[in-house]
């Protein structure tokens, strides 16, 4: 008889695609920035790391890789990343990693939804990633509205 718990936190089709598109979504973002942002490419040489972003069960897997200015990223599982985030479930974290309120995710580590491993640096560097490309984001919106 299949375990309960793991039933009740295996995720439907659904919430694995929406958390799938999410990943597509953020590793596409990067590398548009990359190209119209001069602050991003700047920062990105900085970098020299691996961040991962899964499943617990490694049905939704993505890495972010930055070498030297490089950028990459893969739905593969990485062998050595040196950071993982790893979900509990697809649902939780399509609910979490999108929530415009940010204490979502330290919510959702308190109550052992995700995990986070490894080296902090390597988060840190993906956080001010992700800045310079919701700011950057956010200054197009904003210069297409005065357009207007």
């Amino acid at each position: 008889m299949p375990d309960p718990i793991a039933r009740a936190h295996r995720s439907s089709l659904r919430d694995r695609l929406h958390f799938k598109a999410i990943l597509m979504g953020v590793a596409t973002a990067i590398r548009v920035n990359r190209w119209l942002n001069p602050r991003l490419r700047k920062h990105l040489l900085a970098g020299d790391c691996v961040v991962q972003i899964r499943t617990l069960d490694g049905e939704v897997s993505r890495y972010f890789e930055f070498r030297r200015g490089r950028f990459r990223s893969s739905a593969r599982p990485h062998p050595r990343p040196d950071f993982e985030q790893i979900w509990l479930d697809a649902a939780s974290a399509a609910y979490a990693l999108p929530h415009p309120d940010r204490t979502e995710l330290m919510r959702a580590n308190e109550n052992g939804i995700v995990e986070f491993h490894g080296e902090p640096l390597a988060l840190f560097f993906f956080g001010e990633t992700m800045t310079h490309v919701r700011l950057d984001f956010e200054n197009r919106l904003r210069r297409k509205s005065y357009a207007r």
